[in-house]
Order: structure tokens, then C-alpha cells, then sequence
């Protein structure tokens, strides 16, 4: 609680008190999980820079007993397109984000810390920390205790927000600007297809596509070495609208057949139906003119066919 009302009321805690932090941590540690979880969140919903309070917390050791995933983060370097280490970097992004990204903006980059390797180009890659990352947020956000909701919104967040939308801006400076004509002929406009864009939209979820863009701004404001491109955003949104403006299939329930039709056909409700009712949606993402009765009555054919056969 002192750590957070100094961040934020905006006061310094005077040296004897903070000693006592230090010297009484065994008593913070038999304090409620709940207890520990609220202060947190005050302290990142309620203060101009969360950051000061997580420092302090790292200075008076509390960090290292409830959240010590991120001390793991200090003295982590990254690639050359980045100014700060990883501890800095998170920081940063933590204190630039809107309240409905502060968790996932200050563990988007945690997975780091696990896939951090040397490539065969001598350079430091991180391949995988978004998946890497969601499934470590998970495991602290349970251990916070967190509404399943939170934590599902948080982590699909992290899980996500690698994604790349080349801008006219980036084409230039790397020098393949006329790849936009083959693009259109395709129905590719900005190196996405239409199917891709379905697919982005089913991944990330139609409610939480503005809070994705918003924490991608955020990573990349908190970089000034960043080669981001705003425009990115900016154009993927209208592909976006434009996507969604015609006939959209991105879930189950889109499908033009039902549970109901299955069941007509023999196939009993389960984990064979579910499996079938996937499929048939990742078809009709990439070819939406499939989404009638006949053709997925032909398309259930041919997959328990191939079942049996397997």
C-alpha cells in the first residue's frame, strides 16, 4: 500500500518507513493473495506512471515475492532495434497504455525471457514469446487470482500482438512498392487477403481488435528506434471494415449448417462434431461462397471419408 499511494498521490516515502518494508517482508508474505492483487491494481489504474510503484516494489524486495517473473527481465538485451532492456522496455510501455491494456501491455514482452537465443545471423531472436508469453501470464494471473475473463483478455492480447500489416511507408523503404498491383489482382490489398482478414478477426476476437491496435501503439511509442509505421493501423482498420462489410463468416454459429443438420446425417453430438464444424469454418474463412448447405454436406463427406481412411 505504501508503494502504491506514493505512486500514486505522487509523494516520496520516507527513508525509516521504506526500511521497514525491507525489514518486514516475511509479514508481507502471509498477506491474502487478493489483498496483494488489489493494491496492484490500484496502483496501475490509479497512478499517472505505474511504473515509480514497481520500481519501489523492486527496491524494497516485494516484486521478488509476488511477482518475480519480472526482475527476470532486468539486464535483458534486445536486437539493436531497440533502446532499453527489457525490464525498461516493459515499463515504458506499461506507463503509456490506456487502462484496458495496463496488465497486458506491462507482460506483453514476458515470454521474452524464455526464447531469448542467438540466431545463425549472430543476432538476438525471440521466436515464439507471444505464445511463450501468454502461457506465463497465464500461470501469474491465476496466481493473482484474477477473473477468468480478465485473464483470458489479457493473455489473447499478449498472444496476438505480433501481428504485421506492411504500410505503403515500410514497402518503400525496403523497396517492393510495386507488389501492390499483384496484391490487388489477388484481392491482397496490404499483403492481406480477405481470408486473412477473417482469420485475424476469428484469432483475435471482434471486441478486442481496438484494444490490440491500442497496445501495438503503445509498444511502439515506447520505442524510438521503432520502425513502425502508424499507417499500419490505420490501413488494416479499413481492411477491416471493408471485410466485415460483406458477407463475414468468423465463427461456428455463422456457419449455414447446424448441429441440428449434423445430427440428421448420424453424427452425434461430441467431440466428432466439434471437430467437424472447425473444419468446415476454416474452409468457409478462405472461401466464403462455400458457406450453403450442399457444399458443406460435401465437404462433411469428404472429412469422415478421410477419417476413415486414417
Amino acid at each position: 500500500k505504501a508503494c502504491r499511494l506514493s505512486c500514486e498521490l505522487e509523494f516520496e516515502i520516507e527513508k525509516k518507513p521504506f526500511k521497514a518494508i525491507k525489514t518486514t517482508l516475511d509479514i508481507a508474505n502471509i498477506i491474502s493473495t487478493e489483498r496483494i492483487r488489489d493494491e496492484f491494481l490500484k496502483m496501475l489504474y490509479h497512478s499517472i506512471k505505474p511504473s515509480i510503484g514497481i520500481e519501489l516494489m523492486r527496491k524494497s524486495g516485494l516484486l521478488e515475492l509476488f511477482l518475480p517473473e519480472i526482475l527476470e527481465e532486468i539486464g535483458v538485451t534486445q536486437p539493436e532495434f531497440h533502446e532499453d532492456d527489457l525490464y525498461t522496455h516493459s515499463l515504458k510501455v506499461l506507463d503509456l497504455a490506456e487502462d484496458s491494456i495496463k496488465l497486458a501491455g506491462l507482460f506483453h514482452d514476458i515470454g521474452k525471457i524464455k526464447t531469448k537465443k542467438i540466431g545463425r545471423d549472430g543476432k538476438i531472436h525471440f521466436y515464439g514469446h507471444d505464445v511463450e508469453g501468454a502461457q506465463m501470464t497465464n500461470k501469474i494471473l491465476k496466481r493473482l487470482k484474477l477473473p477468468k475473463n480478465e485473464i483470458y483478455k489479457v493473455t489473447n492480447l499478449i498472444r496476438w500482438h505480433m501481428f504485421f500489416y506492411p504500410s505503403n511507408q515500410w514497402r518503400k523503404e525496403y523497396g517492393i512498392e510495386n507488389i501492390s498491383r499483384i496484391e490487388e489482382k489477388k484481392g491482397m490489398l496490404g499483403g492481406w487477403s480477405d481470408s486473412a482478414i477473417r482469420r485475424f478477426i476469428k484469432n483475435v476476437g471482434e471486441e478486442q481488435i481496438e484494444d490490440l491496435f491500442k497496445l501495438r501503439l503503445a509498444d511502439a511509442t515506447s520505442n524510438p528506434k521503432s520502425i513502425f509505421d502508424k499507417n499500419e493501423i490505420t490501413l488494416l482498420q479499413k481492411r477491416i471494415s471493408d471485410v466485415k462489410a460483406s458477407d463475414m463468416v468468423i465463427k461456428i454459429s455463422d456457419l449455414a449448417i447446424k448441429g441440428n443438420d449434423l445430427k440428421a446425417i448420424g453424427i452425434k453430438s461430441g467431440p466428432q462434431m466439434g471437430m467437424i464444424l472447425r473444419n468446415l469454418l476454416e474452409i468457409v474463412i478462405d472461401d466464403p461462397l462455400m458457406n450453403t448447405k450442399d457444399a458443406l454436406t460435401k465437404e462433411i463427406k469428404k472429412i469422415l471419408t478421410q477419417k476413415i481412411n486414417i
